[in-house]
Protein backbone atom coordinates (compact mmCIF):
# COMPACT_ATOMS: atom_id res chain seq x y z
CA UNK A 1 0.00 0.00 0.00
CA UNK A 2 2.61 2.43 0.95
CA UNK A 3 4.60 1.95 -2.67
CA UNK A 4 0.95 3.04 -4.16
CA UNK A 5 0.48 6.01 -2.39
CA UNK A 6 4.32 6.47 -2.97
CA UNK A 7 4.14 6.22 -7.06
CA UNK A 8 0.57 8.62 -6.74
CA UNK A 9 3.06 11.45 -5.08
CA UNK A 10 5.89 11.17 -7.10
CA UNK A 11 4.39 10.49 -10.70
CA UNK A 12 1.95 13.58 -9.90
CA UNK A 13 5.25 15.59 -8.89
CA UNK A 14 6.55 15.30 -12.39
CA UNK A 15 3.08 15.68 -14.59
CA UNK A 16 2.80 18.79 -17.01
CA UNK A 17 -0.20 19.67 -18.55
CA UNK A 18 1.24 19.12 -22.58
CA UNK A 19 -1.33 19.77 -25.16
CA UNK A 20 -0.61 17.59 -28.22
CA UNK A 21 -0.21 19.19 -31.84
CA UNK A 22 -4.04 18.99 -33.19
CA UNK A 23 -5.64 18.46 -29.67
CA UNK A 24 -5.96 14.77 -30.41
CA UNK A 25 -5.67 13.91 -26.78
CA UNK A 26 -4.58 16.14 -23.28
CA UNK A 27 -1.70 14.43 -22.25
CA UNK A 28 -2.33 15.68 -18.66
CA UNK A 29 -5.64 14.32 -18.55
CA UNK A 30 -4.99 11.17 -19.82
CA UNK A 31 -2.23 10.67 -16.31
CA UNK A 32 -5.07 11.86 -14.58
CA UNK A 33 -7.15 9.08 -15.64
CA UNK A 34 -4.00 6.33 -15.59
CA UNK A 35 -3.54 8.20 -11.73
CA UNK A 36 -7.01 7.66 -10.68
CA UNK A 37 -6.96 3.74 -12.27
CA UNK A 38 -4.20 3.03 -10.78
CA UNK A 39 -5.19 4.71 -7.03
CA UNK A 40 -8.22 2.08 -7.60
CA UNK A 41 -6.53 -0.55 -8.06
CA UNK A 42 -7.28 -0.79 -11.53
CA UNK A 43 -3.95 -1.38 -12.67
CA UNK A 44 -4.48 -2.80 -16.36
CA UNK A 45 -6.79 0.19 -16.81
CA UNK A 46 -3.73 2.62 -15.83
CA UNK A 47 -1.64 1.30 -18.16
CA UNK A 48 -3.69 1.29 -20.99
CA UNK A 49 -3.90 4.69 -19.59
CA UNK A 50 -0.08 5.31 -20.10
CA UNK A 51 0.13 3.34 -22.78
CA UNK A 52 -1.46 5.73 -24.93
CA UNK A 53 0.12 8.65 -23.85
CA UNK A 54 3.86 7.32 -24.51
CA UNK A 55 2.60 6.03 -28.32
CA UNK A 56 2.20 10.02 -28.87
CA UNK A 57 4.84 10.80 -26.55
CA UNK A 58 7.43 8.20 -25.71
CA UNK A 59 9.72 10.11 -24.12
CA UNK A 60 7.10 11.18 -20.89
CA UNK A 61 9.17 9.30 -18.12
CA UNK A 62 6.02 9.64 -15.81
CA UNK A 63 3.91 7.51 -18.23
CA UNK A 64 6.98 5.12 -18.33
CA UNK A 65 7.19 5.07 -14.43
CA UNK A 66 3.44 4.49 -13.80
CA UNK A 67 3.34 1.82 -16.91
CA UNK A 68 6.08 -0.35 -15.56
CA UNK A 69 4.61 -0.11 -11.91
CA UNK A 70 1.34 -0.97 -12.87
CA UNK A 71 2.63 -4.20 -15.03
CA UNK A 72 4.85 -5.11 -11.52
CA UNK A 73 1.41 -5.16 -9.91
CA UNK A 74 0.22 -7.07 -11.98
CA UNK A 75 3.09 -9.37 -11.49
CA UNK A 76 4.15 -9.11 -14.90
CA UNK A 77 7.41 -8.10 -13.98
CA UNK A 78 9.01 -8.99 -17.12
CA UNK A 79 7.49 -6.17 -18.83
CA UNK A 80 7.74 -4.46 -16.32
CA UNK A 81 11.79 -4.65 -16.13
CA UNK A 82 12.82 -3.17 -19.72
CA UNK A 83 9.93 -0.26 -19.15
CA UNK A 84 11.26 0.93 -15.38
CA UNK A 85 14.75 0.32 -16.82
CA UNK A 86 14.01 2.63 -20.04
CA UNK A 87 12.53 5.54 -17.38
CA UNK A 88 15.52 5.03 -15.36
CA UNK A 89 18.31 5.13 -18.26
CA UNK A 90 15.77 8.25 -19.79
CA UNK A 91 15.66 10.11 -16.02
CA UNK A 92 18.76 10.14 -14.85
CA UNK A 93 17.62 13.09 -12.47
CA UNK A 94 13.96 11.44 -11.70
CA UNK A 95 13.57 10.06 -8.31
CA UNK A 96 10.63 8.38 -9.54
CA UNK A 97 12.32 6.58 -12.35
CA UNK A 98 15.36 5.60 -10.29
CA UNK A 99 13.54 4.76 -7.30
CA UNK A 100 10.82 2.58 -8.46
CA UNK A 101 13.66 0.83 -11.16
CA UNK A 102 15.57 -0.24 -8.20
CA UNK A 103 12.55 -1.34 -5.95
CA UNK A 104 12.08 -3.57 -8.81
CA UNK A 105 15.38 -4.63 -8.91
CA UNK A 106 15.43 -5.38 -4.99
CA UNK A 107 12.19 -7.09 -4.76
CA UNK A 108 13.36 -9.73 -7.30
CA UNK A 109 16.07 -10.20 -5.31
CA UNK A 110 19.14 -8.63 -7.47
CA UNK A 111 20.14 -6.48 -4.83
CA UNK A 112 23.72 -5.75 -6.75
CA UNK A 113 21.85 -4.43 -9.81
CA UNK A 114 19.27 -2.34 -7.34
CA UNK A 115 21.84 -0.10 -5.68
CA UNK A 116 22.90 2.16 -8.25
CA UNK A 117 19.76 3.01 -9.10
CA UNK A 118 18.43 3.51 -5.72
CA UNK A 119 21.89 5.65 -5.01
CA UNK A 120 21.35 7.66 -7.60
CA UNK A 121 17.55 7.78 -6.09
CA UNK A 122 19.35 9.13 -2.80
CA UNK A 123 21.70 11.62 -4.75
CA UNK A 124 18.48 13.60 -5.76
CA UNK A 125 16.57 12.98 -2.60
CA UNK A 126 18.41 11.69 0.46
CA UNK A 127 15.35 12.37 3.13
CA UNK A 128 13.29 9.56 1.53
CA UNK A 129 12.40 7.25 3.99
CA UNK A 130 11.16 4.35 1.95
CA UNK A 131 14.26 4.91 -0.15
CA UNK A 132 16.53 4.95 3.21
CA UNK A 133 15.08 1.46 4.10
CA UNK A 134 15.29 -0.20 1.04
CA UNK A 135 18.96 1.08 0.75
CA UNK A 136 19.52 -0.15 4.05
CA UNK A 137 17.86 -3.57 2.84
CA UNK A 138 19.68 -3.93 0.29
CA UNK A 139 23.32 -3.27 1.45
CA UNK A 140 22.14 -5.95 4.76
CA UNK A 141 21.44 -8.38 2.45
CA UNK A 142 24.96 -8.03 0.82
CA UNK A 143 26.80 -7.03 3.80
CA UNK A 144 28.01 -3.93 3.06
CA UNK A 145 29.23 -1.34 5.44
CA UNK A 146 27.70 1.18 3.40
CA UNK A 147 24.26 0.90 4.75
CA UNK A 148 25.08 1.71 8.52
CA UNK A 149 24.91 5.05 6.93
CA UNK A 150 21.51 4.85 5.91
CA UNK A 151 19.99 2.87 8.94
CA UNK A 152 21.65 5.62 11.31
CA UNK A 153 19.73 8.31 9.25
CA UNK A 154 16.74 6.52 9.84
CA UNK A 155 16.84 7.12 13.19
CA UNK A 156 15.85 10.43 12.99
CA UNK A 157 12.25 9.58 11.72
CA UNK A 158 9.96 9.17 14.08
CA UNK A 159 7.95 6.27 13.13
CA UNK A 160 11.80 4.42 13.06
CA UNK A 161 12.88 5.46 16.78
CA UNK A 162 10.91 2.97 18.12
CA UNK A 163 11.60 -0.22 15.56
CA UNK A 164 14.14 -3.02 17.47
CA UNK A 165 14.90 -4.03 14.00
CA UNK A 166 16.29 -1.45 12.82
CA UNK A 167 19.12 -1.20 15.54
CA UNK A 168 19.68 -4.95 15.58
CA UNK A 169 19.71 -4.80 11.47
CA UNK A 170 22.86 -1.93 12.56
CA UNK A 171 24.48 -4.16 14.96
CA UNK A 172 24.54 -7.15 12.18
CA UNK A 173 26.20 -4.98 10.31
CA UNK A 174 29.07 -3.51 12.49
CA UNK A 175 29.16 -6.77 13.25
CA UNK A 176 30.07 -8.12 10.19
CA UNK A 177 32.12 -5.56 9.71
CA UNK A 178 34.23 -5.93 12.50
CA UNK A 179 32.99 -3.02 14.74
CA UNK A 180 32.35 -4.98 17.90
CA UNK A 181 31.85 -2.15 20.16
CA UNK A 182 29.52 -0.28 17.97
CA UNK A 183 27.61 -3.58 17.17
CA UNK A 184 27.12 -4.08 21.13
CA UNK A 185 25.88 -0.53 21.39
CA UNK A 186 23.37 -1.30 18.35
CA UNK A 187 22.00 -4.24 19.83
CA UNK A 188 21.47 -2.79 23.76
CA UNK A 189 19.45 -0.19 21.66
CA UNK A 190 17.35 -3.02 19.92
CA UNK A 191 16.92 -4.44 23.13
CA UNK A 192 15.88 -1.13 25.05
CA UNK A 193 12.95 -0.90 22.22
CA UNK A 194 11.66 -4.17 23.14
CA UNK A 195 12.83 -5.96 26.15
CA UNK A 196 10.78 -9.59 25.48
CA UNK A 197 12.36 -10.38 22.24
CA UNK A 198 15.29 -12.84 22.53
CA UNK A 199 16.99 -11.62 19.30
CA UNK A 200 19.18 -8.57 20.79
CA UNK A 201 20.08 -10.52 24.28
CA UNK A 202 21.16 -13.22 21.89
CA UNK A 203 23.31 -10.80 19.95
CA UNK A 204 24.26 -9.69 23.16
CA UNK A 205 25.49 -13.15 23.93
CA UNK A 206 27.40 -13.66 20.97
CA UNK A 207 29.32 -10.20 20.59
CA UNK A 208 30.72 -10.71 24.25
CA UNK A 209 31.30 -14.71 23.62
CA UNK A 210 32.75 -15.07 20.52
CA UNK A 211 34.13 -11.61 19.22
CA UNK A 212 34.89 -9.47 22.75
CA UNK A 213 36.06 -12.75 24.57
CA UNK A 214 34.01 -11.50 27.73
CA UNK A 215 32.44 -14.86 29.14
CA UNK A 216 31.04 -12.93 32.41
CA UNK A 217 29.17 -10.71 30.48
CA UNK A 218 28.52 -13.22 27.63
CA UNK A 219 26.95 -15.86 30.40
CA UNK A 220 24.63 -13.10 32.15
CA UNK A 221 22.99 -13.15 28.46
CA UNK A 222 22.67 -16.60 27.75
CA UNK A 223 20.82 -16.80 31.06
CA UNK A 224 18.88 -13.79 30.33
CA UNK A 225 18.09 -15.80 26.57
CA UNK A 226 17.46 -18.90 28.54
CA UNK A 227 15.25 -17.87 30.90
CA UNK A 228 13.05 -15.80 28.17
CA UNK A 229 12.74 -19.27 26.32
CA UNK A 230 12.01 -21.09 29.29
CA UNK A 231 8.65 -18.84 29.49
CA UNK A 232 7.86 -19.37 26.41
CA UNK A 233 8.15 -23.54 26.41
CA UNK A 234 11.23 -23.49 23.72
CA UNK A 235 12.80 -26.04 24.68
CA UNK A 236 14.99 -26.49 21.42
CA UNK A 237 16.39 -23.00 22.44
CA UNK A 238 16.90 -23.75 25.97
CA UNK A 239 18.61 -26.31 25.78
CA UNK A 240 20.63 -24.82 23.27
CA UNK A 241 21.08 -22.15 25.49
CA UNK A 242 22.06 -24.19 28.80
CA UNK A 243 24.84 -26.26 26.27
CA UNK A 244 26.80 -22.87 25.94
CA UNK A 245 26.17 -21.63 29.26
CA UNK A 246 27.47 -24.77 30.35
CA UNK A 247 30.54 -25.12 27.80
CA UNK A 248 31.32 -21.27 29.27
CA UNK A 249 31.63 -22.37 32.77
CA UNK A 250 34.09 -25.13 31.75
CA UNK A 251 36.00 -23.31 30.06
CA UNK A 252 36.15 -20.36 32.32
CA UNK A 253 36.03 -21.92 35.96
CA UNK A 254 37.11 -18.77 37.66
CA UNK A 255 33.70 -17.24 36.46
CA UNK A 256 31.09 -17.26 38.89
CA UNK A 257 27.22 -17.76 37.74
CA UNK A 258 26.45 -14.50 36.22
CA UNK A 259 23.45 -12.96 37.77
CA UNK A 260 20.69 -12.74 34.92
CA UNK A 261 20.65 -8.61 33.74
CA UNK A 262 18.16 -7.10 34.20
CA UNK A 263 18.08 -4.53 31.30
CA UNK A 264 20.84 -3.29 28.74
CA UNK A 265 21.14 0.55 29.06
CA UNK A 266 21.62 2.43 25.82
CA UNK A 267 24.10 5.15 25.85
CA UNK A 268 21.05 7.88 26.55
CA UNK A 269 20.44 5.72 29.82
CA UNK A 270 17.52 3.65 28.57
CA UNK A 271 17.75 0.76 30.73
CA UNK A 272 15.30 -2.55 29.21
CA UNK A 273 14.15 -4.77 31.37
CA UNK A 274 14.24 -8.29 30.53
CA UNK A 275 10.53 -9.75 30.15
CA UNK A 276 8.60 -13.51 30.31
CA UNK A 277 7.81 -12.92 26.71
CA UNK A 278 10.00 -13.61 23.71
CA UNK A 279 9.20 -13.15 20.28
CA UNK A 280 10.57 -12.84 16.85
CA UNK A 281 10.83 -10.18 14.51
CA UNK A 282 7.82 -10.13 12.19
CA UNK A 283 6.90 -13.31 9.43
CA UNK A 284 10.35 -15.23 10.63
CA UNK A 285 11.59 -17.28 13.35
CA UNK A 286 15.35 -17.28 14.52
CA UNK A 287 17.01 -20.93 14.39
CA UNK A 288 19.97 -21.30 16.73
CA UNK A 289 22.07 -23.61 14.73
CA UNK A 290 24.19 -22.56 11.90
CA UNK A 291 22.08 -21.03 9.99
CA UNK A 292 19.74 -17.71 10.69
CA UNK A 293 16.91 -15.62 8.79
CA UNK A 294 16.26 -12.41 8.40
CA UNK A 295 13.43 -9.70 9.27
CA UNK A 296 14.17 -6.58 7.54
CA UNK A 297 12.60 -2.83 8.00
CA UNK A 298 12.23 -2.51 4.05
CA UNK A 299 9.43 -2.44 2.41
CA UNK A 300 9.44 -5.92 2.29
CA UNK A 301 9.94 -8.58 4.65
CA UNK A 302 10.23 -12.36 4.91
CA UNK A 303 13.40 -12.38 2.95
CA UNK A 304 16.98 -14.20 4.40
CA UNK A 305 20.58 -12.66 4.06
CA UNK A 306 23.86 -14.49 4.35
CA UNK A 307 25.80 -12.90 7.08
CA UNK A 308 29.67 -13.58 6.95
CA UNK A 309 29.59 -13.46 10.80
CA UNK A 310 31.55 -16.47 12.85
CA UNK A 311 29.46 -19.07 13.52
CA UNK A 312 29.47 -21.00 16.82
CA UNK A 313 27.78 -24.53 17.30
CA UNK A 314 25.43 -23.21 19.58
CA UNK A 315 23.80 -20.07 19.37
CA UNK A 316 24.82 -17.34 16.33
CA UNK A 317 23.83 -14.20 15.42
CA UNK A 318 19.27 -13.48 14.95
CA UNK A 319 18.02 -11.30 12.37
Amino acid sequence: MMKKSLVTLVVLSGGAALLLSGGCMNVAKKMQEAEAAYKAGRFPTACEATAKVLKKDPSNISAMVLNGWSLHQQGKDTEALPMLAKAAQAGRDDFAAQYFYGSLLADAGDYTAALPPLREAYRINPNSEPLLVLLGRCCLELNLLEGTKYLQILRRYPDMQADPNLYNNLGILWTNNQKYDLAATAFKDAWAKDPHKFLAPQNLAVIYDQYLKNPRTALSYYRACANAAIAEGDTVRVDSYKNRIAALERENPRTPPAVKPHGATTGKGTTAKTGSKTGTTKGTTAKTGSKTTSSKTGTKTGTTSKPTAKKTTTTTLAH
